[in-house]
């Protein structure tokens, strides 16, 4: 299918919901190829650190698809935690039965939620300090953060 999106407008919306989570948010299509992102700084130091290894890039597409099939199966938002620890959300775009593509947000942490930095750190074979400090840049968001975002990114696509 081939879709038009206005990529101005997009990323205006994009950029508004940003200011409130505070993690990158991407748009892609019913394919899952990117068709826009707005962030700052789209990885981030955790996630630098983690993708300096070939096999983490891979290790994260493949987090990011199984993501994007669960929330394709259940036709509803997935939350999830990826490979490396982190939280992200990936949302259908619908218009009538019919799937547009996908929004996804994420990294992010849980308010409340721990992560084992020591482990993540030796199974993904980064310093465990640098690590640890990277995690403390991320966005730590609520549950009630997450669904307010969803609906916010929902009504405005």
């Amino acid at each position: 299918m081939n879709i038009h999106y206005n990529e101005t407008a997009l990323l205006g919306v994009l950029k508004n919901v940003y200011e409130f989570i505070r993690t990158p948010i991407t748009v892609y299509d019913e394919n899952f190829r990117c068709v826009t992102h707005y962030s700052v700084d789209s990885l981030g130091q955790y996630c630098r650190l983690i993708r300096e290894s070939e096999e983490n890039q891979q290790r994260c597409k493949k987090s990011d698809d199984e993501g994007c099939a669960r929330c394709r199966a259940s036709k509803q938002r997935e939350s999830y935690r990826c490979y490396a620890g982190l939280n992200e959300t990936v949302m259908p775009i619908r218009y009538n039965d019919m799937l547009l593509g996908y929004i996804m947000f994420g990294k992010y942490r849980l308010l409340g939620e721990d992560i084992d930095i020591g482990k993540y750190a030796e199974s993904l074979g980064v310093d465990k300090d640098k690590l640890g400090r990277a995690c403390e840049e991320l966005s730590v968001l609520t549950p009630e953060q997450v669904e307010a975002a969803s609906e916010l990114l929902r009504a405005c696509i």
